[in-house]
């Protein structure tokens, strides 16, 4: 039997066993510690102890990722992070500057946690920054909020012809004017976008309840909806109102694509286009006049 060289990235295990008659069984199989276990038989031992070893083994940090370590030691406008088991990481040059007011509360010991923006620089540190790592916790927790669906009553910065700008944990995010609840959907008789953007202006310093319905950190893209939000305080008016019920309500605003009306204090709703007439109706603001 010839030898054969194992890789740096391969093991190896060669099994002898007797079958029968005397015949002799040579078994073969390897793993690679990027792409996992593969194997020549069936009988290939991928469950062993070897493939338990790699399953269980640290995720080697690459870019991007978040990490934390304790600060082991500072040096002139650099410090640095033991990011075990893989090496030493390094705030340093324009990361330090930027994160400096916050490294003065921080000594040997203490537990940071940073992003990775450099896997091994020329002096074979991880490069880390504090900056960035807080933005991704911020991301991080937007998504997080998204999934979950949470609710926030936050302040409206500034307005714009298309929605309202929400600062939310540092990061300026847009409400679309198409995500306005009924009750604060700008309503202009002739859809004209200058009066549309006078009525949202009215909105800057009020605060209203909002759920975030896009978190894309890679695009810094935070988009809330107010449709939704605050469902739980509305809900006992809305359950004495069941499908097919008939009531009388108030023309509240009418839009290209409907009218608002409404059923009582605090509630109303939308009558679409596809619904206010069995022909075919062209403009909304001429059936249903204010009041």
């Amino acid at each position: 039997m010839s030898d054969k060289t194992i890789g740096r990235d391969e093991v190896e295990d060669k099994k002898i066993e007797a079958g029968g008659g005397g015949e002799v069984v040579i078994k073969e199989w390897s793993i690679d510690l990027e792409s996992g276990p593969s194997h020549e038989s069936a009988d290939s031992p991928v469950d062993g102890p070897m493939a338990e070893l790699l399953r269980s083994a640290p995720k080697v940090p690459s870019v991007d990722d978040v990490v934390e370590g304790p600060v082991i030691a500072f040096g002139r406008a650099r410090v640095f992070v033991d990011v075990h088991p893989f090496g030493t990481g390094i705030i340093y040059g324009r990361e330090y500057l930027s994160a400096r007011e916050t490294l003065k509360n921080v000594n040997i010991g203490d537990t940071i946690t940073a992003k990775v923006m450099g896997t091994d620089n020329a002096d074979g540190y991880i490069e880390l920054s504090l900056r960035e790592a807080r933005q991704a916790l911020i991301w991080n927790e937007a998504e997080s909020a998204m999934n979950k669906k949470t609710m926030f009553q936050l302040p409206i910065t500034d307005a714009n012809k298309g929605g309202l700008i929400i600062n939310w944990n540092g990061i300026h995010g847009f409400l679309p004017a198409s995500q306005l609840s009924h009750e604060h959907y700008p309503r202009v008789p002739d859809g004209d976008k200058d009066k549309i953007f006078a009525e949202l202006k009215k909105m800057v310093g009020i605060k209203i309840d909002v759920l975030i319905i896009t978190a894309n950190p890679k695009e810094q893209k935070l988009i809330f909806s107010e449709k939704g939000a605050g469902t739980s305080e509305r809900s006992s008016l809305v359950e004495k109102y069941h499908i097919g019920d008939v009531f009388e309500g108030i023309v509240t605003g009418a839009t290209e694509f409907g009218i608002f009306v409404k059923l009582e204090e605090g509630l109303e709703g939308l009558v679409h286009i596809s619904e206010m007439d069995w022909a075919l109706v062209e403009n909304p603001k001429t059936r249903g006049p204010e009041g």
